[in-house]
């Protein structure tokens, strides 16, 4: 979903796994990749760097992956994204502050 890209820079993502935001900002030079449904990819038009659905560099030049944002859900159902709370390793993305699962 786009609906937190003008409000919090972030892609909010829901797979089988669950649902995760990552920051719609490129690790190469800092520009804002797009989605690209019919290739399942984030591209960014600056300079070619292309990122998974996962965040992960699939084309560089981009050094690393995407950063996930922390989540939370409030009393009412309403996802909360904080952009001060990131990360981008693999095994650490995966715990419960950057995956709600659904």
């Amino acid at each position: 979903s786009e609906r937190f890209l003008t409000t919090n820079l972030a892609w909010i993502v829901r797979t089988r796994e669950g649902i995760y935001a990552i920051q719609a900002q490129c690790t190469h030079l800092g520009c804002t990749p797009a989605w690209f449904q019919e290739e399942n990819l984030f591209k960014c038009p600056c300079h070619g760097s292309n990122f998974n659905l996962e965040g992960d560099v699939v084309a560089g030049p981009a050094p690393e992956p995407l950063r996930r944002l922390s989540l939370s859900v409030d009393k009412k159902g309403h996802i909360i994204v904080d952009r001060g709370i990131t990360e981008n390793r693999r095994r650490e993305r995966k715990k419960i502050n950057f995956l709600i699962r659904i």
